[in-house]
Parts: C-alpha cells; structure tokens; sequence
C-alpha cells in the first residue's frame, strides 16, 4: 500500500488483525500451529518495517501496545470489561456475569500481562496523563536493584506508571559511559541497554533521557563493527520517541544520525550505515531529509 508506513500505527494494527482474519479463515480447514509459526514470520520482517515499529514510538509512546499476542488481547478485553464494571458499579447497577470477570482478571495475574497495560488501540495513552505515577515505597524498593535488573523493571513500570525525576535520574546515570566501564559491558550488552532505556524515553517523553542515551551511543561509535551499527540506529531511533513534535523530532534525529555517521569507522562499518539508512529511507517523509547528511557521509566513509 502506498505510504503505508507512515500511516497511524492504530491503523495499521487494525489492518494487521483483518488481514489476519482472512487468513485464519482461510487456513481454517488445515492443522496448523500459528504458535509455532510467529517467531518464523517475525523474523521475516523485513528491515525497514523494523524501522517503521521504531519510528511510530513518536506518535504512539506506549511500547508495549505494538506487542500483539493471544495474551495481550485477552488482557485488553478483561481490561476493558472491568472498567465497565465498575462504571457500572460505581453508579449502583449491576453487571451479569461479574463473578466471571474477577475470575478472568485473576487467571491473567497469574499468566498473563496485566490488565492495566496500554491496549494495542491505547498507544497514545501515557500513564503520566491518566495520573497513574508510580509510589514512593515502589520507587525506593526499585532504587535498589542495579544493572539489567534495573532497567528491565524500570522499562516494565514506565508503561504502567508515570517515573519521577529521582527514577529517571537513576537510568541516565546507568547508561552513561563512566557507568558501563565500572560495568565492563561489551558494545553489544551496552547498545542494547540504550535501546531499551529509549522506550522509557519514549513513555516519558524525556528529552532528557533521549539526549544521554544520544551521547552514550556517539561515545561507543568510534569502535563499532559491522554487527553492531544496527543497534546504535535502532538506539537513537528508540530515543528519538521523547519529542513528539515532528519537526523538533526531524531536527534531533537529523543532527544525532549525522553524528553517528561521522563517529563510526571508515569502510565495513560505515557502509553498514549506508544500507540501513537506504531501508530507512523507505519508511520516513522524504521532505524531512532526516537522514541526507548522514547518507552522504557514510557513503563517502564506505568507500
């Protein structure tokens, strides 16, 4: 579909779930495992549509309402039913089969992502709008941890809960270059650590964030090989979620991929560059020319 990419990333799940539809219609007749199929079809996506997933972080925040699952949507239709529920409640009516909704709600604590978590038609709903923030006794306890342990909780409680300033403090610190050498942390394990500190950045809108986890990436680029370019991209498209304006967004990304292009090393690795941004092309509003300067000093550094 022509422009496709650059569609509303709720329009595109919706089109994803009728296409998906069809084909289980379809396939209905024949034996097969659509669970073993996922991870086969995943790994098809191509590159740019990669990209595509990074890049509707900025219209759409809430990481975790791309990730669809036969779990996630029975979260959002439990989800859903309660809050009706207690709607419902609240105004002293009440609601059939009520028993069996509690029911649901407990069997998905126990399985499944919690009900609470943005839906794959809410990626717009940060849970600093809703005023859910995260307690001071959480927030202490979670101070505690350090390392992957850390981040991943903190990732995990950003699409729950608004972070204050003294958690988002804790993860610049954590991804800042003095923090990985005490750490001892490959490039890889550090890069990876920066894309997801990008979703935080993304749930937060914390521009912030999104420039230490920028200058983290700059700094590991003078070494990177030609397997690990990919992640510095994927990196600073992640973090550039945090503005939500598009040409604010444009400018950032266009100075931080200029950076990067210039830091990496001549040859191999800069002609990895070269053919990422050729994917990304594909993906983003040529008018933007968020990525001209960089092709152009990747493609002379590639040769």
């Amino acid at each position: 579909m022509e422009n496709g990419a650059i569609q509303a990333p709720f329009w595109k799940r919706m089109c994803a779930w009728m296409q998906a539809n069809l084909v289980v219609h379809v396939a209905s007749p024949l034996e097969i495992d659509f669970a073993k199929l996922r991870t086969p079809l995943e790994s098809g996506l191509v590159l740019a549509g990669q990209y595509a997933k990074l890049l509707d972080l900025r219209r759409e925040p809430m990481y975790i309402a791309d990730t669809l699952s036969p779990e996630t949507l029975r979260s959002e239709i439990a989800g859903r039913l309660l809050q009706m529920q207690l709607r419902h409640e609240s105004e002293g009516r009440e609601i059939p089969l009520a028993a069996g909704i509690k029911e649901a709600i407990a069997r998905l604590a126990e399985t499944g992502p919690p009900p609470t978590l943005p839906g794959p038609l809410e990626g717009l709903r940060r849970p600093e709008e809703a005023g859910r923030n995260l307690d001071e006794e959480t927030r202490d306890r979670l101070l505690q941890l350090s390392g992957d342990l850390l981040l991943s909780n903190i990732v995990n409680l950003s699409q729950l809960f608004h972070l204050d300033e003294r958690t988002r403090s804790a993860l610049r610190e954590m991804i800042s270059k003095s923090h990985f050498e005490i750490d001892g942390l490959s490039a890889e394990k550090r890069l990876a650590r920066l894309v997801n500190a990008g979703i935080v950045a993304a749930a937060e809108r914390d521009r912030e964030l999104a420039q230490a986890i920028a200058a983290a990436v700059l700094d590991l680029a003078p070494d990177l090989q030609t397997g690990t370019v990919s992640l510095g991209l994927e990196a600073l498209l992640t973090a550039g979620a945090a503005f939500e304006e598009e040409v604010a967004w444009a400018e950032w990304l266009k100075e931080q991929l200029s950076a990067f292009a210039a830091s990496l090393p001549a040859g191999k690795a800069s002609a990895s560059l070269y053919h990422q941004l050729q994917e990304l092309k594909k993906v983003t509003k040529l008018d933007l020319g968020i990525y001209t300067k960089a092709e152009a000093l990747a493609s002379a550094a590639a040769s």
